[in-house]
């Protein structure tokens, strides 16, 4: 008998919410009633929010998601991936690897791994020096690949494509939009195109980011893969005169809720001052607040009197500046 021989199944792209689910799963249990099943599904960020959903849905089912990486782990994987395209040495990709994610405070997953890898297989040499360039490489490659379909002779200008998606992306942020549709997407682009005079295939362009995994098909409508990508084309908006989402993300500290936004701003052009100027006279202002409420002196050091191995008369003496600070404030 078969299905005593089974004992996992493992589903991948589970979808939760489609009406055909209970029906695979109810002829599973059918078949194969001694069998464990594991149940891979591809949740966007955005829908990390309660696992109420799926505790309805699928009541046998234990909740669980995956684990950032660990050094060990990371060095399976650049080892898999020299054996398929020779980068480098395991153990200088490996390095590499863990120092630019630490350098662009990019998470330890596996697609983020994958992407630095394919990113080196690329060009190796190329030094990034930030998450935007990072994803300014991954969108030239995904461009400049020959798998995805395309009968035109002349392919989109990826700054064009930038500049029509921050269009479409700033609309997403203002207007808190998270799923659409094709049609909605196809529109949206060529009217922004239009109206700034650009010549665009635009049916190639959704492909292209369908292909790539920047877009994804989800409860039958359409979605970026991760909120980054929304937020690095809405960064490309900035530079627009008259930009209609920096005037709202100055507006009110509104930037405090997307620093996404300001890091791939900034990131994208490291001699534009406007957003770091803007932050830091906010930060000058809270700054006084605390001070103004607390009654602690600018000049005040404590630092200043720290030691590696300090003696008794060095620890007495940073105690009572501690005292006499702290009694001269409103603490």
């Amino acid at each position: 008998n078969l299905g005593d021989k089974i004992s996992w199944i493992v589903i991948d792209d589970w979808i939760v919410t489609k009406k055909q689910s209970a029906e695979y799963l109810t002829t599973i249990y059918k078949l194969l009633p001694n069998a464990n099943i594991l149940l891979l599904s591809p949740r966007l960020e955005r829908y990390f929010k309660t696992n109420e959903e799926l505790s309805i849905k699928e009541k046998r089912f234990e909740y669980l998601f995956l684990t950032p990486f660990n050094r060990k782990d990371i060095r399976s994987l650049v080892s898999a991936f020299n054996k398929l395209k020779f980068i480098d040495d395991d153990e200088k990709v490996l390095s590499r690897i863990d120092s630019d994610m630490k350098d662009f405070n990019m998470h330890r997953t596996p697609i983020n791994t994958i992407t630095l890898l394919v990113v080196f297989n690329n060009n190796y040499d190329e030094r990034l020096i930030n998450r935007t360039s990072v994803l300014e490489k991954i969108l030239q490659m995904a461009f400049e690949n020959n798998r995805v379909p395309n009968y035109r002779t002349i392919l989109p200008d990826i700054k064009d494509c930038e500049f029509v998606l921050g269009d479409f992306c700033k609309n997403m942020i203002l207007f808190g939009i998270e799923l659409f549709d094709k049609n909605f997407f196809i529109n949206t682009i060529r009217n922004a195109s239009k109206n700034q005079g650009i010549e665009l295939d635009i049916d190639y362009l959704f492909d292209v980011l369908l292909y790539n995994n920047i877009i994804v098909l989800f409860d039958n409508k359409y979605s970026f893969r991760h909120s980054f990508w929304v937020y690095y084309f809405g960064a490309m908006e900035m530079y627009r005169p008259n930009s209609e989402l920096k005037s709202f993300l100055f507006k009110d500290n509104n930037y405090i809720h997307y620093p996404e936004i300001l890091e791939f701003y900034s990131g994208k052009d490291r001699q534009c001052e406007d957003a770091v100027s803007f932050v830091l006279d906010d930060l000058r202002k809270a700054t006084k607040i605390v001070h103004d409420k607390v009654g602690w002196s600018d000049n005040v050091n404590l630092f200043s009197l720290l030691k590696c191995e300090q003696t008794e008369e060095q620890k007495q003496k940073l105690f009572n500046r501690l005292d006499e600070t702290v009694k001269k404030s409103t603490l």
